[in-house]
């Protein structure tokens, strides 16, 4: 009876091991996006197509979220503001969910020391020169954004750093409108915008 006991100790033991795999990956739910059609609602879409597809990865993996670019330059400079701000808040909404899905997400942009300024405490850089040690990344997500007449197609996808193999990928629409608020009158840029009538 011992050995048995010692057996089935060590069978669960292995069963907890790192090597073990997230075989099926929890989706999020849409039913409270902080605004209906929003870039953050769209991204929970996106990221719960993706787990759809995505068969398994290791357990404690290293998750990193990129920028989303076009895909003829793959560069943000010469991308409209709006597009960059598209961009920008896929990245950290995916980030966001994926935390929450139960990823190993890391933050790669996390400084060396924390920087204190008048009107900011700031943790984050895009300085190279300014960021924490290099960190092992196991998985890429990024993706790419296209802009058409009246929407934005966003390709995003799931990449092994070791392989370049894509595990995961999904396709959504946003509409052009998605940065536009309600209301009918509003400032920009010291200039009264009419929306609406």
């Amino acid at each position: 009876m011992r050995i048995i006991s010692i057996l089935m100790g060590c069978a669960l033991l292995q069963a907890c091991a790192p090597s073990q795999r997230i075989e099926v990956v929890p989706r999020v739910a849409e039913s409270h996006p902080v605004q209906q059609n929003s870039i953050h609602q769209h991204s929970v879409r996106l990221a719960n197509s993706m787990a759809s597809s995505l068969r398994s990865i290791p357990y404690g993996a290293k998750v990193a979220v990129g920028t989303f670019l076009p895909p003829k330059t793959l560069k943000a400079e010469s991308v409209p503001w709006q597009q960059q701000d598209i961009a920008l808040q896929l990245q950290e909404s995916l980030m966001t969910i994926y935390t929450q899905m139960g990823f190993t997400v890391v933050e790669y942009r996390t400084r060396n020391h924390i920087a204190l300024e008048s009107h900011a405490d700031v943790m984050l850089s895009r300085d190279v020169a300014q960021l924490a040690q290099r960190q092992e990344i196991d998985f890429y997500v990024t993706g790419t954004l296209t802009e058409q007449e009246d929407a934005y197609v966003v390709n995003v996808r799931m990449i092994d750093s070791d392989n370049n193999q894509v595990v995961a990928a999904a396709t959504d629409y946003l509409p052009n409108t998605i940065l536009m608020h309600a209301d009918k009158v509003r400032m920009t840029n010291g200039h009264l915008q009419r929306r609406a009538y």
